[in-house]
């Protein structure tokens, strides 16, 4: 990731949504056609009927990017996924269910 900083967030909410805000230079990174990117996210937030929401702060590789969208989104969805250990009988969201 080296120079770029991105960031996501992720609620299973049970209503599809996806923005992502980035300006990645290239068409393509090795065989990965960049415009792909919005359309694989798009499609993951329809699947798991989910909020998604990806940004990608500042870097100057479009390879960086990518990598770094890619990245913060597993972690958001490693985290939404996640029940605290905290918490234990209590369902994790504000409407006490999904």
């Amino acid at each position: 990731m080296d120079e770029t900083l991105a960031a996501s967030a992720i609620d299973l909410s049970g209503r599809p949504h996806c923005v992502i805000h980035t300006k990645i230079k290239a068409d393509k990174v090795g065989d990965f056609t960049v415009e792909l990117l919005e359309d694989f996210f798009q499609g993951f937030a329809q699947a798991a009927k989910a909020n998604v929401h990806l940004r990608c702060l500042y870097g100057r590789s479009s390879h960086h990017q990518i990598e770094a969208l890619f990245k913060a989104f597993a972690r958001a969805l490693r985290f939404a996924v996640s029940r605290d250990r905290r918490l234990k009988n209590v369902l994790p969201s504000t409407k006490e269910l999904l």
